[in-house]
């Protein structure tokens, strides 16, 4: 048994000159400031593995010309897991994904949008160097919902460097 887990943050300050319009304003100029964090991580048992990633991330964004200033702030959340458990030939992958996205702007007003979705994998290696990939996702949104996606690909690999895969899917 054994994984890791990593930490990444991110800071990032910007104060630029960005190209505007020719006609209206030539130059804008750009205050910004991006900051994040994420923790990443992997940890496999004997026959199972699991991976995660959570993150969150806020950006502040100004812009000031004298025709039209602007500002712009953007919070987003998220979780990604998911599990391979091997059984004989089978690789079964069942994961999630949860992503949460909120913005303020002086120009769009207040916009927030909520995403989920939920996965079933199976790989299926049934004779030498042939496999089967079958799959099936539901995506759902505050904004939007989606039927179940279904997928099949038959793969066979050619060679160390080449996979020939033929695959149906539907969104």
């Amino acid at each position: 048994d054994h994984g890791y887990l990593i930490l990444d943050l991110l800071h990032l300050a910007k104060d630029s000159q960005n190209p505007g319009s020719l006609s209206n304003h030539p130059v804008v100029d750009e205050l910004a400031k991006n900051d994040g964090v994420s923790l990443r991580g992997q940890y496999i048992f004997t026959d199972f593995l699991v991976e995660y990633k959570f993150f969150a991330q806020y950006g502040d964004y100004h812009y000031k010309s004298e025709f039209e200033p602007a500002r712009h702030k953007i919070n987003s959340l998220g979780l990604d897991a998911a599990g391979m458990y091997s059984i004989g030939r089978h690789d079964l992958l069942t994961g999630i994904m949860l992503r949460q996205d909120r913005s303020n702007s002086t120009t769009t007003d207040r916009h927030s949008q909520d995403n989920r979705a939920i996965f079933v994998q199976d790989e299926w290696a049934f004779n030498d160097g042939w496999k089967v990939n079958t799959g099936l996702r539901w995506d759902t949104g505050s904004d939007y919902s989606s039927p179940v996606s279904p997928r099949i690909a038959l793969m066979h690999q050619l060679s160390k460097e080449l996979t020939l895969k033929l695959g149906y899917g539907k969104r």
